[in-house]
């Protein structure tokens, strides 16, 4: 990851500007790296029922419990506004019998299609509207 922010020597030849911006790109680029590792450091799996990169080598980032992701499925379509996402997130519900139950809640932003693909396998889309 490091080559990626260590600058190229063509930059030389290019106009100030556009070293500055990518000086500020590769600046951004690390502190993102930083806040990621810092993340897995102080919020590993153990206490999170939403875990990001759980079969990267550095080990895996728990989330808060119940938070939300956003999965962006395709490029919006011309004249509709952010309709191309499906949310994800762990919900939980205790009953007044004692017991609980713990789901999968998905919302899109259309209609979802699931298809089973094997017996621990469904594939999620948007349906077409």
């Amino acid at each position: 990851m490091t080559d990626r922010l260590t600058p190229d020597p063509r930059e030389e030849r290019l106009p100030k500007w556009a070293r500055d911006l990518l000086a500020g790109l590769r600046s951004q680029t690390a502190a993102a790296i930083r806040a990621r590792d810092q993340a897995r450091q102080e919020h590993g799996p153990t206490d999170s029922d939403t875990i990001l990169d759980p079969y990267h080598p550095a080990g895996p980032i728990g989330l808060p419990k119940g938070e939300r992701v956003r999965f962006i499925i395709g490029e919006t379509p011309e004249g509709r506004v952010d309709r191309e996402w499906i949310d994800a997130q762990v919900e939980r519900q205790t009953y007044r019998d004692g017991h609980t139950e713990t789901w999968l809640h998905l919302m899109g932003g259309d209609g979802i299609a699931v298809r089973p693909q094997s017996s621990n396998v469904i594939r999620v889309t948007l349906s077409e509207n």
